[in-house]
């Protein structure tokens, strides 16, 4: 009787070690994963920055069009 629960004990405690190395690389596959997404975050962050920016350059662009259209549609009037 001693001797079966002994053995028991023993599979217990392998079943343990491996249920604990595996908790261990599913934490390190989670730092892992979570490191990506931050680095994913900051990416998406640095993109939106630039894409604000350019349109903020496009929309100066247009009104500079804009400008440049009225002064000459203005020019061919006077010439008239």
């Amino acid at each position: 009787m001693i001797q079966k629960l002994e053995t028991r004990v023993h599979e217990l405690e392998s079943i343990l070690e491996s249920e604990q190395r595996r908790s261990q690389e599913s934490d390190k596959n989670m730092r892992k994963h979570e490191k990506r997404v931050g680095e994913l975050l900051a990416q998406l962050e640095e993109s939106r920055r630039s894409h604000d920016q350019y349109r903020d350059a496009v929309d100066q662009l247009e009104t500079k069009i804009k400008t440049f259209k009225r002064q000459a549609e203005e020019a061919v009037s006077r010439r008239r």
